[in-house]
């Protein structure tokens, strides 16, 4: 598992980063540049590999997303399903932020913990809507490649924070 994830995330920066890094190290051993200049090359090829992979990733989750509504406008199952979700979700969501207050309101006691029941609605509902990319950018990795080696490489030089 481990492997398949690393080389799904791994192989395609070190691909784009490697010719241009080999060039860099034979210009550095060959003393036509200095240290400081093949480190700055470095960087800089691995935030152009790093925003080309990017932008791969982000036609591809468009295109994952367009091929899904493609789909869904042709099969009578998927539509009945993503309404069907969609609408017992909205219920659900309708039922513990406005029936249950107002029964509480109205007869009295105390309101009853949701648990997660909310959460998964809107996450339901989210992800019907094509925010199954944005939650997937969102995560734990939220943020970019790009942004993310920039400030590492910024904290690596003495510049950042």
């Amino acid at each position: 598992m481990f492997t398949s994830i690393l080389s799904a995330l791994g192989l395609p920066f070190i691909n784009k980063f490697f010719d241009t890094a080999a060039s860099i190290f034979v210009s550095y051993n060959n003393k036509q540049i200095s240290k400081e200049e093949a480190i700055d090359k470095l960087l800089a090829a691995m935030l152009q590999a790093a925003r080309d992979i990017e932008v791969a990733h982000a036609e591809a989750l468009t295109k994952i997303v367009l091929g899904f509504y493609d789909a869904m406008k042709t099969s009578r199952i998927l539509q009945l399903g993503w309404l069907v979700t969609l609408l017992s979700q909205v219920f659900v969501l309708s039922w513990a932020q406005w029936a249950v207050p107002f029964l509480i309101w109205t007869y009295g006691g105390s309101y009853p913990s949701n648990g997660e029941l909310v959460q998964w609605a809107y996450l339901l509902i989210a992800f019907q809507l094509g925010g199954g990319p944005v939650i997937l950018r969102a995560g734990p990795g939220k943020g970019s490649i790009v942004a993310d080696m920039r400030a590492a490489t910024l904290k690596q030089k003495g510049e950042g924070g």
